[in-house]
């Protein structure tokens, strides 16, 4: 966050809040100075397990397994994914292929584009080792001893898009962001994430070529030696440290259930790395004493996936909270309906994710590690050990799990692709299942794999994979697994119904002067599907070729709006499969704030609004906060009729919509004059966006 922003957010807050703020802020910074001075001279980076360390301590659990065969219709697509990351090209956020070395000329962004600071030259070995701190350069040369002859090294610190690099050598708090025009730190943290590998191991199971199974022990070991725990962008945030974990084992697991062997050095530093993550996780937990979110549920996450692999003392306590706290962050940040409470529909699925993987795992667990687990979890969530789901599971969750895929289902449009809600920057936790276009390139709006997960995490009936055709990899795995370890779940998957929650009001006769009118024509009738999500804040009417939602409810966050936009009572339209009114998306973030609030903004939404009253809520206070937000109160809701409104400077705006036999009528009334709306969002000021970094 900008001084500006930190100055802006100060001065709203009462005094002893700030005071409280300052001196905690005070004593962070003291207990980093201290930290930095100590991994300065001291390394960071570990070679190796600790001289002794033998038994528990050297241990990877395997839990995910693969079938005899991935589906066939999968095959092709992972073997050209596959083909893209031997030759280290990456299409991330928005880059188009993109082949990522060290010494690299890039494209730029918006006209903004970085000389290189290095040379082809300088990706060697023993350069790369010399722009690494003094002390963590003897083991960071031991690892790259380890990398077979002929492997040209990644450039990890690289935004492949504008071509700004950071420092190796940048403590990880001093890494900086969202300080220069056109740069993006999200994209070397999205190649950090690593989700490509296992596209490898997917690979790898069908072929068996070895180049597969050397560039996945290859590509960690470049990392690990060109990113010592602390120091460099791919420290700076604990979440991606998190997800990058999770992603090694599981690419981990499927080439080990593909026959791989590991060299012993290989696994030492693997064992060490992970150590380094969790370590690094748990002390830097990303939560603050009056909010948490998706970051800190990555976090809990990612401990999970490290707990669960290793052994010993410290996995033990990490385990013990990072299993109750997951459950935690369920019933926090997820609504009883089922829906993410961040505002946003891509961050359902992020979230989703990373809940549904861990969760995964623990009921995969060996019999002593669960023992560890579930007499906490028992007692946290009031519930007899015997009652837990599978032994592990609150019983609550299957009922959020009905209402995430619900969701998923209902928020789909007739493309296939979900309504943007709030902010969408293309976050997977891991990418087992991945939506490919014709030239790979990834439909990020593409969500129907997480409904048809959790469908069948809930309704396995212990069938051999062997007997039926899973639609995905990411099933047929999951299934597979299952099948050895003997899980059956077979729940009853009918999500509870939500209309009883909404409120019949007719205030008809209480409303202000009409101020505006839209009609369209081509509804559906007969088959019409009315799905309220009044926690969440959006309601829906489906129907084959249709499609309509509206935004009215609490801002995301418990009101924070990171991920929001100011887009109350706004409305996407879809009739005879084409969309007539579109929600933009969110193409940015940090590289260009004006660009990023531009589609926050009111003016960039299908919104009635108050001519002079510019945005319904402030952007001015920070790029993921909403100052003096507008909440939507749903009066009415129901298959044929929806009435919203939203309180702007004590004026009331109210948006009417009625579903009629052959139309679609739009009434918007307010005591106070109305901008003019175009149902064209090229006439609404900016470019739609299929995902981060599209402006199509």
């Amino acid at each position: 966050m900008r001084l500006s922003e930190l100055y802006a957010r100060a001065k709203t807050l009462p005094l002893h809040v700030l005071v409280l703020k300052a001196l905690a802020m005070f004593f962070r910074l003291v207990r980093r100075r201290i930290a930095l001075i100590r991994d300065v001279l001291l390394p960071t980076l570990k070679d190796g397990l600790p001289a002794g360390s033998v038994g528990r301590l050297a241990i990877l659990h395997q839990y995910f397994f693969l079938p005899t065969n991935l589906p066939l219709k999968e095959r092709a697509k992972f073997k050209s994914l596959a083909e893209k990351a031997l030759e280290h090209k990456f299409d991330l956020l928005g880059s188009g292929w993109v082949q990522v070395s060290h010494g690299m000329k890039c494209n730029g962004i918006e006209g903004v584009v970085f000389p290189p600071k290095l040379g082809p030259e300088d990706g060697t070995h023993n350069r790369l080792v010399k722009r690494l701190n003094w002390a963590n350069r003897a083991p960071a040369r031991r690892i790259r001893s380890l990398i077979s002859n002929g492997y040209e090294p990644i450039d990890w610190h690289l935004d492949f898009k504008s071509g700004f690099r950071w420092s190796e050598n940048s403590y990880w708090t001093s890494v900086p962001y969202g300080h220069l025009l056109g740069v993006d730190i999200k994209v070397p943290w999205e190649l950090a994430r690593c989700h490509h590998l296992v596209w490898l191991g997917l690979e790898y199971s069908n072929s068996r070529d070895a180049k597969l199974f050397a560039e996945f022990r290859d590509q960690i070991l470049d990392f690990v030696a060109a990113n010592p725990p602390k120091f460099g962008v791919n420290w700076r945030c604990p979440m991606d440290v998190a997800i990058r974990a999770a992603n090694w084992l599981y690419a981990f697991d499927v080439f080990r259930s593909a026959g791989a062997t590991f060299d012993s050095k290989f696994i030492e530093v693997l064992i060490a790395s992970l150590h380094s993550h969790g370590e690094f996780i748990r002390h830097n937990l990303e939560r603050g004493p009056d909010f948490r979110g998706n970051h800190y549920l990555a976090d809990i996450a990612g401990l999970v996936f490290i707990s669960s692999y290793l052994d010993g003392p410290k996995a033990d306590e990490w385990l013990k909270f990072s299993a109750v706290s997951l459950f935690e962050e369920l019933e926090y940040q997820f609504f009883e309906e089922g829906t993410n409470f961040e505002g946003s529909t891509a961050y359902h699925r992020l979230s989703s994710e990373m809940f549904i993987y861990p969760a995964l795992l623990l009921l995969l667990l060996p019999d002593k590690k669960k023992s560890i687990i579930t007499p906490l979890i028992s007692a946290r969530f009031g519930e007899a050990e015997s009652d837990l789901w599978l032994g592990v599971w609150p019983t609550f969750v299957i009922d959020r799990l009905k209402g995430m895929a619900s969701f998923v289902k209902d928020i789909t449009c007739p493309d296939g692709n979900i309504v943007q809600i709030g902010d969408c920057d293309n976050g997977r936790f891991l990418k087992v299942s991945v939506s490919i276009g014709d030239e790979l390139d990834e439909r990020h709006l593409d969500h129907t794999h997480l409904a048809e997960l959790i469908d069948f995490i809930l309704n396995y009936n212990g069938a051999a994979v062997s007997t039926f055709q899973p639609n995905s990899s990411e099933i047929a795995i999951l299934g597979a697994t299952f099948e050895k370890n003997s899980i059956k779940t077979c729940v009853h998957t009918s999500a509870p119904s939500r209309l009883a929650k909404i409120p019949h009001i007719n205030l008809l006769e209480k409303l202000p002067p009409l101020q505006r009118e839209y009609r369209f024509s081509g509804v559906p009738t007969g088959d019409l599907v009315f799905s309220p999500y009044p926690q969440f804040g959006v309601y829906i009417w489906r129907a084959s070729g249709f499609f309509l939602s509206v935004r009215c409810g609490e801002i995301g966050q418990k009101g924070r709006g990171g991920h929001d936009h100011n887009d109350q009572l706004s409305v996407e339209l879809w009739i005879d499969s084409k969309p007539v009114i579109r929600d933009p998306g969110t193409c940015i973030y940090t590289p260009f704030p004006d660009l990023r609030n531009s589609y926050r903004s009111v003016e960039s939404h299908f919104v009635p609004r108050i001519r002079s009253a510019g945005e319904t809520g402030d952007l001015s206070r920070g790029l993921f906060f909403i100052s003096r937000p507008v909440h939507g109160a749903c009066s009415r809701a129901d298959t044929e009729y929806f009435l919203g409104s939203y309180n702007k400077d004590g004026n009331r705006i109210f948006r009417e919509i009625r579903l009629e036999r052959s139309s679609i009528i739009i009434l918007d009334y307010c005591n106070c004059a109305l901008t003019n709306l175009d149902v064209s969002i090229k006439a609404v000021g900016v470019a739609y966006s299929r995902g981060y970094g599209y402006r199509d």
